[in-house]
């Protein structure tokens, strides 16, 4: 963790010693995609919206490749780029905006047991798997 504190060295990170021209994430294996320590390069920065608002970094990583990408296009359209891009909510901890997680609000209440057993079930139904499983 020393080489990754605000105070250097900046060996370790991507802009540092990991060779990135520009960097915009978090530093370490897992962070809370709702409230992540952000930073730009070497500077921690604020996410631009609170979760009550919205915010989750799949979104936010995923707009700031997309303008990274625009403007290497529009101010040095011929030069190659290489762009690192890694979304969080695959990664332990497991999430997804609330937007996602509301379309399944009550799915789940029943418990695993419960859910299992209707999904054999549908599966034993529509052949997946054989009638005697």
């Amino acid at each position: 963790m020393w080489e990754t504190s605000q105070l250097g060295p900046f060996s370790q990170w991507p802009t540092g010693g990991g060779g990135f021209e520009y960097f915009y994430g978090f530093l370490g294996a897992e962070t809370n995609w709702y409230l992540p320590d952000l930073y730009q390069g070497t500077t921690p920065v604020e996410q631009p919206k609170t979760p009550e608002e919205g915010y989750h970094f799949d979104e936010d990583i995923a707009d700031h490749a997309i303008e990274w990408v625009r403007q290497q296009k529009a101010l040095m359209p011929d030069k190659p780029f290489f762009l690192y891009y890694a979304p969080a909510g695959t990664h332990a901890p497991h999430s997804c905006s609330k937007q996602w997680s509301d379309r399944y609000k009550g799915r789940f209440d029943a418990g695993w047991d419960a859910l299992r057993e209707e999904i054999f079930a549908r599966q034993r139904q529509l052949g997946v798997i054989p009638q005697d499983a």
